[in-house]
């Protein structure tokens, strides 16, 4: 196969491919462009306008926000985006914790699976993992009793400073 290259005289590249003759079913001579032709922009589609009461107030929303933004006095950033940080990187670490707790739970009852069988390995981690559950959950409300939230130093010490008072008063 020839392979020949002209310039057309408009600025393009053609080429034109001629089988040779002693190959089976010549082919016919044709011509093509090397540099693609820019295409034709598309016609554009008209708006449609729609006439209501949404879509004028949708539409002024945003100046609404900043009038309302620029009346209100500038809020101290600094502080809270720390809180905010600090219990965001609190979140993905609790997440991560319990992803890692889940895989050792697995490998735990793969683990176990090798000397019983599989349902009983799995009751078995899944008693253990309940029964810490349920002692963590009795110690923490006892933790969280009201009686448990007395301040008992602060109460200590204000019946230290009262008879401090007292002592200097007479």
């Amino acid at each position: 196969m020839r392979c020949h290259i002209e310039h057309n005289g408009r600025g393009a590249l053609t080429g034109s491919d001629t089988a040779h003759s002693s190959s089976i079913g010549a082919l016919p001579h044709r011509h093509r462009p090397l540099v693609p032709r820019p295409r034709r922009p598309l016609p554009r589609t008209r708006r449609v306008r729609t006439e209501g009461w949404l879509t004028n107030w949708v539409s002024s929303l945003p100046a609404s926000a900043s009038a309302v933004r620029s009346r209100l006095p500038a809020p101290k950033w600094s502080g809270s985006l720390i809180v905010i940080a600090g219990l965001v990187s609190l979140f993905g670490a609790m997440m991560l914790a319990f992803a890692g707790l889940t895989i050792l739970l697995f490998a735990a009852v793969q683990a176990l699976a090798r000397e019983v069988p599989d349902w009983a390995a799995s009751m078995i981690v899944g008693g253990v993992v309940l029964l810490i559950g349920v002692i963590l959950v009795f110690t923490s409300r006892k933790a969280l009793s009201p009686v448990g939230m007395v301040p008992e130093r602060t109460m200590r010490n204000v019946h230290t400073d009262a008879r401090v008072m007292k002592e200097h008063a007479t």
